[in-house]
C-alpha cells in the first residue's frame, strides 16, 4: 500500500473526527476508504454502442419477442426442447 499526505480543509477534518468517533476506526482507514470510493465513483463509464448491440442481435430479434410473449410454461418447454438438440 502506498502512502500519500493529502491537505485538508478544517471542515473536511471535522467530518472525518466524526467518523472516528462514530465508527472508532482510525482516520487513515476512514480516509482511505473514503479516497477509494471516491475514486471508483469518478473512473470514466463505459458506454455501449446501442446501435451496434441492436444490429449484432438483430438475427435474434423474432425469437426474442416469442420468448418474451410466451408463456411461462411455453418458455420451459422451448428451453427444454433446446437442450434436447
Amino acid at each position: 500500500m502506498t502512502t500519500i499526505e493529502v491537505h485538508v480543509d478544517s471542515r473536511t477534518e471535522d467530518g472525518l473526527r466524526r467518523f472516528v468517533e462514530q465508527d472508532r476506526e482510525d482516520i487513515s482507514v476512514i480516509a482511505s476508504r473514503l479516497l477509494a470510493r471516491a475514486v471508483r465513483a469518478a473512473r470514466p463509464r463505459v458506454h455501449f454502442d446501442a446501435v451496434a448491440i441492436r444490429e449484432a442481435n438483430s438475427p435474434y430479434a423474432e425469437e426474442d419477442t416469442g420468448m418474451a410473449d410466451s408463456a411461462s410454461e411455453e418458455r420451459a418447454t422451448l428451453l427444454k426442447e433446446e437442450d434436447e438438440l
